[in-house]
């Protein structure tokens, strides 16, 4: 068995449910399709409502979400020693990295799932001012598997 298949059915034995927050673009939202068909996880996408006859994705437009201003009330009240107001925060929350983050720091979502449209250092941002590191933990650290045929470069 190969080590996606191995996490595969690890993930199926205890399905997660993860925010994606890149939901324009169609490569998340066929991967989100694909994880909820294959039992891996619970996908939340956020952006514009679609939809998936017989297939368990929620769809959350954060701009339209009634979780929206709580959201950006707890941001203020994470970072307001930082100098943020609350009308920022509330503009910031705006922004589906953020409002997923915020998801997964309120306990809405297991974990979070980006980076086909964001560079690391845009990812990383929310998670280490919302989520943060673990105390004592200096580096922080991203990566992505990459599994490719047998091939003359190596197995």
């Amino acid at each position: 068995m190969d080590i996606v298949a191995k996490l595969k059915e690890r993930a199926r034995r205890d399905p997660k449910t993860i925010v994606l927050p890149e939901g324009d673009d169609h490569r998340i939202v066929e991967g989100a399709l694909r994880a909820a068909r294959e039992g891996i996880a619970r996908p939340i996408v956020l952006g514009e409502v679609r939809e998936a006859p017989g297939i368990n994705i929620q769809w959350i437009t954060p701009e339209a979400s009634e979780k929206l201003d709580e959201y950006g009330e707890r941001l203020f009240e994470l970072r307001k020693h930082k100098g943020l107001d609350l009308e920022t925060a509330k503009e910031t929350v705006r922004d589906h990295l953020y409002f997923g983050t915020m998801m997964v720091k309120l306990g809405d979502a297991d974990g979070l799932l980006a980076g086909a449209n964001h560079a690391t250092s845009e990812t990383l941002r929310p998670a280490l001012q919302i989520v943060k590191a673990a105390p004592g933990i200096k580096t922080v650290s991203s990566f992505f598997l990459m599994v490719v045929p047998q091939c003359c470069y190596g197995s």
